[in-house]
């Protein structure tokens, strides 16, 4: 498995590089340190929005490499229960 796997390890890795504690990544996304802690260790079920998107700004990324990396192309479809989901047929012409 490679370091950023994991979402948390992409936001641990970017909060790093632009030398930021946790603490003040956590100030500028009105969280708590716990919170961010959680984020990068992966125990965090979710972000809320407005958490999500101070973090996308502070760190300088977007969703699409938070969520799936460098690797996923934002075009692809998302994987559930390990089968990637159908796209829906064209409607009829």
């Amino acid at each position: 498995m490679a370091m950023d796997d994991t979402m948390g390890a992409r936001i641990r890795t970017l909060r790093e590089a632009k030398d930021l504690t946790q603490t003040e990544l956590a100030d500028a996304c009105g969280v708590t340190k716990a919170a961010v802690s959680a984020w990068e260790t992966g125990y965090a079920s979710n972000i809320r929005l407005h958490a999500l998107m101070a973090l996308i700004r502070m760190l300088g990324t977007n969703v699409e490499y938070l969520v799936y990396g460098a690797d996923r192309s934002r075009n692809s479809p998302p994987v559930v229960s390990g089968r990637r989901r159908r796209r829906p047929p064209p409607p009829p012409a």
